[in-house]
């Protein structure tokens, strides 16, 4: 038997079981399918399979505000976009990790913020985002605000035009060299001024749980003695211990691939 049935990020009760990093984070949504729910981690555990890692959860700072998905995420180059808050206002430097920009987003108000980018990415309407939506789209259905001027975005946004303004100058000196980014962000190419500008509201959301059950390099499962299960095997988001305490992006297809061919190799040999 080959268990391959994901990781837990849609079970409001799992998460909030093994959640030791994170501040109470049962509200969050989930970019996962709904049948993410831990059922193959449970089942294992309930013939003694060993779980590791369980506590290890993370989170996105680009959540769909009421999907959890990431569709209708503007974000295509920390380099040149904004992270604001509801105050108009930066509050961390857009090219630090993952886990870092969910962090600080969880510390403001309501969760929420604007990922803001200009015409020098989204230089035409047709111009689309990772996930095949054009800005024009995005736009035209809401899940997207535009302005020709910083002060009328800032009013799609409801926030404070003054403040925004005030914002956007101070990260514009920093990108010409005038001064240093208060908060600290390296990757800077464009000074953000190439109107139109946009703007699309993002929430934190469980993305991935790095916890599971315990494989050897056989994939056969561990028992919590250390010992094989004979002919149990799992691989993918099911087990644990492989990404440590925070998966980068995209080694989650590897993870998958090699080790589901490794389990269908193990599994076929009865190794």
């Amino acid at each position: 038997v080959i268990i391959a049935t994901g990781g837990f990020a849609r079970n409001s009760e799992l998460v909030t079981k093994y959640n030791k990093h994170w501040d109470d984070i049962s509200g969050l949504n989930s970019t996962n399918s709904v049948s993410a729910t831990g059922d193959g981690i449970l089942m294992a555990e309930d013939i003694g399979a060993n779980l590791i890692g369980m506590e290890y959860i993370q989170l996105l700072p680009v959540g769909h505000p009421e999907k959890g998905g990431m569709e209708g995420n503007i974000s295509i180059n920390a380099a040149n976009q904004l992270f604001i808050n509801k105050k108009g206002e930066r509050f961390v430097a857009e090219d630090s990790r993952r886990d870092t920009l969910t962090e600080a987003l969880l510390d403001q108000e309501d969760q929420t913020m604007w990922i803001l980018h200009d015409a020098h990415e989204y230089y035409d309407e047709d111009v689309k985002n990772d996930f095949n939506e054009s800005i024009g789209q995005l736009v035209e259905n809401g899940t997207a605000v535009k302005g020709n001027t910083i002060e009328e975005l800032a009013e799609q946004m409801n926030v404070d035009p003054k403040i925004l303004k005030e914002t956007v100058d101070a990260y514009n000196k920093a990108v010409k060299g005038e001064t240093t980014d208060s908060l600290g962000k390296n990757l800077m190419e464009e000074p953000f001024d190439k109107a139109p500008f946009y703007a699309s509201v993002r929430v934190p959301t469980i993305h991935h749980t790095m916890g599971g059950i315990e494989i050897n390099t056989d994939t056969q499962v561990i028992d919590t003695s250390g010992n094989v299960i004979p002919g149990l095997y799992a691989a993918g988001e099911v087990t644990g211990g492989i990404h440590g305490a925070n998966r980068l992006g995209g080694n989650a297809i590897p993870d998958t691939v090699i080790f589901g061919k490794i389990a269908g190799k193990s599994a076929a040999s009865n190794k």
